[in-house]
């Protein structure tokens, strides 16, 4: 269900430093490639769109640069109208991804950030990342050894 945790920080749940450099430089990796795909095809935006994806990407970038990201920053990342953002950042939410943290400085104003086992899904996606580009990195075969 949608709700909010005041006492939730991001030290809470672990900053970067639980990625290895080069996790960390996957994750990098990863923000910056969603971003360029969305650029290079944004004239096709609304047929290569990931909205949840999107906002997820966003956290992700602000969890790096230990910015907050607003429930504004995280809709505008999304893509998508206003409201179909907030159904996704429900959905989220819903299936404890993310969560809604008020900014102490100014009741306005809501943050998003990654829930605990919403990071830990994250880790566990870059750790793949990373043990894939080094499979791939590998060569596949010596061509040398079938002669």
């Amino acid at each position: 269900m949608h709700g909010t945790v005041s006492s939730h920080t991001l030290a809470s749940i672990g900053a970067p430093a639980d990625l290895t450099p080069s996790q960390t430089d996957v994750l990098v990796r990863l923000i910056e490639a969603r971003r360029e795909r969305n650029r290079r095809f944004s004239k096709r935006s609304k047929v290569f769109s990931d909205p949840a994806w999107d906002i997820l990407i966003d956290l992700l970038d602000g969890r790096l640069r230990d910015v907050p990201i607003s429930i504004k920053s995280a809709c505008i990342a999304s893509g998508v109208p206003y409201t179909t953002a907030l159904r996704y950042i429900g959905l989220l939410e819903d299936m404890d991804m993310i969560l809604r943290v008020p900014d102490r400085k100014d009741g306005r104003r809501v943050y998003v950030e990654l829930t605990p086992g919403g990071w830990r899904e994250v880790q566990q996606y870059v750790v793949w990342l990373e043990e894939l580009q080094q499979r791939t990195d590998a060569p596949a075969f010596d061509a040398s050894a079938i002669r």
